[in-house]
């Protein structure tokens, strides 16, 4: 009964530690969010700067900013690491106009690379009307570029 009174303790003040970033109106977001994911039957874990889940082993983060407010910023997103097949040329190469013609936008970083879809929401309603729209683009460049 203590560990569970002491696990219940640390779960609460972990809670509250990431949530320091953001608003009330931020955090109501978050915790919109990650219910609505759950739902969806995905594992949510909480992050200081957002959520992060995992889905057919790849790991997605939606991050959300604790600058913008109202309405407030946020971005899904995967990170990916070159490799030997996957090279900044090669992405390149295959990814000639895919920002200019889907709404999801890819980045080449110095070691690894973004695919990300943005979007300023009010509520998180605006987000789970469009996640799926773009949760698949995501996964269908994430496709392209393996």
């Amino acid at each position: 009964m203590k560990r569970l009174l002491i696990l219940l303790i640390v779960l609460v003040c972990t809670s509250i530690a990431f949530a320091e970033n953001y608003n009330a109106a931020q955090e109501a977001l978050r915790k919109d969010i990650a219910a609505y994911l759950q739902k969806k039957g995905l594992r949510v874990d909480m992050q200081d700067d957002g959520l992060k889940f995992k889905s057919e082993g790849t790991t997605y983060y939606i991050e959300i900013s604790d600058s913008n407010t109202d309405p407030m910023y946020l971005r899904i997103c995967l990170y990916l690491s070159y490799g030997e097949k996957l090279t900044r040329a090669n992405v390149l190469q295959k990814l000639n106009d895919y920002n200019v013609k889907y709404c999801v936008k890819v980045t080449c970083l110095e070691k690894s690379l973004l695919i990300s879809a943005e979007m300023f929401v009010g509520k998180s309603v605006e987000f789970t009307y469009a996640f799926d729209d773009l949760f698949n683009q995501l996964k269908a460049t994430y496709d392209i570029i393996n």
